[in-house]
């Protein structure tokens, strides 16, 4: 299994999208969450299992090994599309 954490230690709201499908999670203030995909990778051509992106109002993680990624809280509970999403984006 490949893991990553994103962490939010702004004062504000972070939108973490996870690709390629497009999902969007919502981290609040010092949050952690951890995206992770269920796969070995082992590949000779040294592609890393994620390319993070960073934007003016978010963060990309986007999954490079072919398998959906999965997102969690620190506590390892499974969060939804959506998760936290605000009424009112910003």
């Amino acid at each position: 299994m490949q893991k990553i954490t994103v962490d939010n230690d702004t004062g504000a709201p972070l939108t973490l999208w996870v690709e390629p499908l497009g999902e969007d999670y919502w981290l609040k203030p010092g949050e952690r969450f951890t995206v992770s995909s269920d796969t070995d990778l082992a590949d000779p051509a040294g592609v890393a299992p994620f390319e993070v992106t960073v934007h003016a109002r978010g963060i990309s993680v986007h999954s490079n090994v072919g398998h959906p990624a999965g997102v969690h809280d620190a506590s390892g509970t499974e969060l939804h599309c959506g998760h936290q999403r605000p009424t009112e984006t910003p």
